[in-house]
Order: structure tokens, then C-alpha cells, then sequence
């Protein structure tokens, strides 16, 4: 275990997934998109402690408030107003406001099949051989690792999937013998919604 202590950082996959969801929903509309920010995009926030992603950054009080002004207006794109003071400027700025509005209140309404949902909500980032897929620890937790198959299978060229499954499946296989001891099975998530990778 790290001697770095994070009592209010969500912990599990899941968790994260919620969270970046309610969070960014003008950014990511899938669990898909979460996890390829997560995994293959370079200076995202985060890094691997304890065998889990963890953004030391975050705070639940920030994302509260980061949830609570993008649903009243506030945020993210309401201080532009100030850049401005141009009629069709405000105009612009008052159109990408009701749009977030919009999304952030559909990600409220609609947060369980958005946690479902794989593949890509919006066009993916390209990925980065520095991102924090290509670092995965060998002691990296299960939902993790398993986080990681998932990106991987949606993102990842056909032609780079088998290779890099084999070592995931071969690194899955040695922390389930490890956690053995421990009395439990421990089975892969399963009943996603797919959804078609977009080209990029």
C-alpha cells in the first residue's frame, strides 16, 4: 500500500465511471468514453495507486459543484459571457449554455443506461503509448484490469487486440490465482449495451 491517504477519491471502477459521467457530460455520453479517457489519454489526471486509477485531484465537494452549476447555467461555458460583450458573442455563449444545460440534465435522467452503454459517445481522443494503459501495475485490481479489457477491445485496431488481450488475459488469470486465497470467485461484468466504435 501507498502512504498517500484518499479518504474522498472514488475508488472503484464503477465509481469513477458514475461520477466522470455526471461530471463531463458534454464530454463523455458513454461509459465508453470514460474509459478510453481514462486509459488511453495522455495527462488525464490520473494515475495508477494502489492498483487502482485514482485522480488526486479530485474532491466530492468539487464535483458537486461542478454538477450543480453545469445544471443551473453556471458552468461550464457561463464565464465566456465576460470575454464579449458583442450581441451575436452573448448570443453564441447563450446557445452553448442551454446546450450543456441540456446535457448535463439528460445525464441526471439517464445515468444507469449511460453506465451501460459501450463504444463511443462522442468521437475518441487519439490514444497515447505513454497513457496509463501501457503502465498497468501487476498488482492492479481486478475491476481495473477489467476496465482495461473493455477499453481495449473497443478502441484498440482488431489487428493490436489479440496481442494485447493475451498479456491482459494472461496478467487476469495470475491476480485471480493471487486473490484465490481470499474465497472468491470473481467473475467479469457482464450486460453492457455495445455501441458501434465511431472511425476515427
Amino acid at each position: 500500500m501507498s502512504d498517500y491517504e484518499f479518504p474522498d477519491v472514488p475508488l472503484s471502477l464503477e465509481e469513477n465511471i458514475r461520477w466522470s459521467l455526471l461530471m463531463y457530460p458534454t464530454i463523455h455520453k458513454s461509459r465508453g468514453d470514460v474509459l478510453h479517457h481514462m486509459y488511453f489519454v495522455l495527462g488525464n489526471g490520473y494515475e495508477w495507486v494502489d492498483g487502482r486509477l485514482i485522480d488526486r485531484s479530485w474532491t466530492q465537494a468539487h464535483a458537486e459543484k461542478l454538477i450543480a452549476d453545469g445544471l443551473a447555467g453556471r458552468d461550464p461555458y457561463a464565464r465566456y459571457k465576460e470575454v464579449n460583450d458583442d450581441p451575436v458573442w452573448q448570443l453564441a455563449v447563450d446557445k452553448m449554455i442551454a446546450r450543456s444545460i441540456k446535457e448535463y440534465r439528460a445525464a441526471q435522467d439517464n445515468i444507469e443506461e449511460r453506465l451501460r452503454l459501450r463504444g463511443f459517445g462522442s468521437k475518441p481522443y487519439p490514444y497515447s503509448k505513454l497513457s496509463m494503459f501501457f503502465e498497468i501495475p501487476e498488482e492492479v485490481d481486478l475491476d481495473y484490469l477489467e476496465g482495461a479489457m473493455e477499453a481495449a477491445e473497443d478502441y484498440l485496431e482488431r489487428q493490436h487486440q489479440e496481442h494485447i488481450m493475451q498479456k491482459l488475459n494472461e496478467l487476469r488469470k495470475k491476480r485471480l490465482e493471487d486473490l484465490d486465497y481470499l474465497g472468491g470467485a470473481i467473475e467479469a461484468s457482464s450486460g453492457y449495451v455495445k455501441m458501434e466504435p465511431q472511425k476515427i
